[in-house]
């Protein structure tokens, strides 16, 4: 089975993604492809950020999911941007093999040699990828007028999201299983969720005061 995308819609996806994928993270080192008739989705997670991004595309496909190493996902996207042609101008072909994904470029291959890379899948870690799901369901109710704080690290790289350059990054309060997080929004189609800083972690002065009510 093979179906095309455009190249610089699957740079971005995996660009953003890369953003907060940590080959020492604690919980999850992969990053998890979810592919359906709509297009591509794929997400990743570090110890205390996950990030969701997807390109849509009419796929004549039988849906699928597979998870790629850091290291293998990093040269995906090496291997799209090094031919500045393949990122603007053409698709991308991906075939599902037994044992993993190819990737090719029909336009910069050659009758002698085809241009494509080959990457041996991961079985997925579902227990985590099902909570990442439930952190970045759009249906959890915000927490109005409640204070949170967040470290500077965990929010730099949203900057470098590639979205829209007209969008904010929208951001809420909310809660699963009494666990108090941020999710944000930057553009239509990039979500992700943040863990907060304790509070009580955080030395007084770097807070705003609190008032009873």
């Amino acid at each position: 089975m093979s179906f095309k995308v455009p190249a610089l819609e699957l740079d971005r996806v995996i660009q953003n993604v890369l953003h907060y994928a940590d080959p020492a993270s604690i919980g999850v080192r992969e990053i998890f492809f979810v592919v359906s008739t709509k297009g591509i989705q794929c997400f990743s997670c570090d110890d205390y950020v996950t990030v969701s991004d997807s390109l849509s595309s009419d796929l004549d496909v039988v849906p699928f999911e597979f998870s790629l190493s850091i290291e293998d996902t990093e040269a995906l996207g090496a291997w799209i941007k090094k031919d500045k042609k393949v990122v603007h101008k053409y698709d991308i072909i991906i075939q599902q093999k037994m044992t993993g994904v190819l990737f090719e470029c029909d336009e910069t291959s050659t009758d002698d040699e085809s241009d494509n890379m080959f990457f041996s899948i991961l079985q997925p870690s579902y227990e985590a990828w099902d909570l990442v799901m439930r952190l970045l369901n759009e249906e959890l109710e915000t927490i109005e007028g409640s204070g949170f704080a967040l470290r500077p690290e965990r929010l730099v790289k949203l900057a470098r999201l590639k979205a829209d350059r007209e969008a904010p990054i929208d951001m809420r309060f909310t809660s699963l299983n009494g666990v108090f997080f941020v999710q944000f929004k930057k553009g239509s189609t990039i979500t992700g969720a943040i863990m907060p800083v304790k509070r009580s972690k955080v030395k007084e002065e770097f807070l705003w005061p609190t008032t009873d009510q």
